[in-house]
């Protein structure tokens, strides 16, 4: 018995392009700008600025901006903001021997209670945890 499914118009056959056909369009201006404001994100951008000034500096509302980043990425500007603090601050937890505080200064948060709400929501541990836990699997490793 044949499996019946819906099928949706391409942009191609005449049909609306919905979110995904939007998200595909390599070289688009949006995709440009999409680019354009990774790499100002990459570079701390939003470490001192707001996210309005992220989407004046590539030309477009903050609205659209948040639209963009959720169409193509799946995420808004802030939480991959958040994101990359977060990875410099696990990188420097399990390869370095700061103290958490300087830490958790280095990966731009301004206060270390912040760092841990935010730690702990991602990784599901505390920074000391984590920290313990790098330190365990480099000793298993050496021995």
């Amino acid at each position: 018995m044949p499996v019946l499914t819906h099928h949706r118009a391409t942009p191609a056959e005449g049909g609306h392009p919905g979110p995904r056909d939007r998200a595909l369009r390599p070289g688009s201006r949006d995709d440009e700008r999409v680019a354009r404001a990774l790499r100002l994100i990459e570079e701390g951008f939003l470490a001192d600025r707001p996210l309005s000034a992220l989407a004046e500096r590539v030309g477009v509302s903050e609205r659209h901006l948040r639209r963009l980043f959720l169409e193509r990425l799946g995420a808004t500007p802030p939480s991959l903001h958040r994101a990359r603090r977060l990875c410099v601050a696990r990188r420097l937890l399990t390869d370095t021997s700061l103290p958490i505080i300087e830490v958790a200064l280095e990966a731009g948060f301004g206060s270390v209670r912040r760092f841990n709400a935010c730690f702990r929501e991602a990784y599901r541990m505390a920074p000391r945890d984590m920290r313990r836990l790098a330190e365990r699997t480099l000793h298993r490793r050496v021995a």
